[in-house]
């Protein structure tokens, strides 16, 4: 009797009622937290966003000369500094033609050893005129990008360019360093111009980094399409792939489409937890909870190895 009366008070319907709504709050408040973890979706896949080290006009490199192995030597263990070498007598007595390509050479070789700030002062006491005679300014304007001044070498990229229009690496760095400004339009400008000049894998890169940028703007039916392009070009990219995910995602195309670019991504790198994240990031984002569970497990293994 009092049990009957107990169930008719709805007590019972209320106490199922909360152990439901708090199972939805420990749901939810799982999920805020795994989605929160940085080392879980907030990681994107790793770019292939490298700038090119090399002038396409650029020869190949011979042996210092005398002077300059010998200038090499006494930066390296005398700790000469730059500007003293550039008023030393060894310099100044050369005569103009000389000095330019004593100069040119050392940065050039200072480049192998990565040493951007010495070669941005060295390099930064010829005239444009002389650096474009010695073949050094597109080193000049490499420089500038490696110790931060993007809009310098922007400029210098541009003038170099203007005497060299086919010069793809330039072209791509350039491109590069306004997306990172980001002036995105006149971005898609250079790196339109660089897959128009170019062939293969560089091709294929141009318009991967166009992608990006149409991506940047919202521009998400141009993004699809030349990340789509640059696949055609370079198939086994698994980066790109992954953007192409991203993009088809973003565009509104069928869940499916965009599952289907993420799992070819995994499929050439499947040891890249990187990858796995970013799809797990898109799983979550159309709130697919089984697929998340799995690519979470999967990417917390192989992240420890990363």
């Amino acid at each position: 009797m009092f049990r009957s009366r107990f169930f008719q008070t709805g007590i019972p319907y209320l106490g199922l009622a909360l152990l439901f709504f708090a199972t939805i709050l420990y749901t939810e408040f799982f999920l805020e937290r795994e989605s929160s973890a940085p080392p879980i979706i907030k990681i994107a896949p790793s770019t292939d966003e490298d700038f090119e080290s090399g002038s396409d006009s650029a020869t190949g490199q011979e042996l210092p000369n005398e002077l300059v192995a010998s200038l090499l030597s006494q930066i390296s263990s005398n700790g000469l500094q730059i500007k003293g070498l550039l008023s030393s007598a060894e310099i100044t007595t050369l005569n103009q033609q000389d000095r330019g390509r004593i100069i040119a050479e050392l940065a050039q070789a200072l480049l192998t050893k990565r040493d951007f700030a010495n070669i941005e002062i060295l390099l930064g006491s010829l005239t444009l005129e002389k650096r474009l005679l010695h073949n050094v300014q597109f080193t000049f304007a490499y420089a500038l990008s490696k110790t931060g001044r993007s809009k310098d070498a922007i400029e210098q990229y541009e003038f170099f360019t203007a005497s060299n229009p086919n010069a793809y690496a330039a072209l791509l760095n350039q491109g590069l360093l306004l997306k990172k400004i980001g002036a995105h339009e006149k971005a898609i400008l250079i790196f339109s111009k660089a897959a128009d000049i170019s062939s293969g894998f560089k091709k294929a890169k141009a318009l991967a980094h166009l992608a990006s940028a149409e991506y940047a703007l919202s521009r998400y039916d141009g993004a699809v399409k030349h990340y789509k392009k640059s696949i055609e070009y370079r198939p086994d990219s698994p980066y790109t792939w992954s953007q192409l995910g991203k993009a088809l995602m973003a565009s509104g195309a069928q869940y499916q489409k965009a599952m289907n670019a993420y799992d070819k991504a995994v499929a050439l790198d499947p040891k890249n937890s990187r990858l796995l994240l970013a799809r797990a990031n898109a799983q979550l984002d159309h709130y697919d909870y089984v697929s998340v569970t799995k690519n979470f497990k999967k990417a917390t293994l192989l992240s420890k190895n990363d």
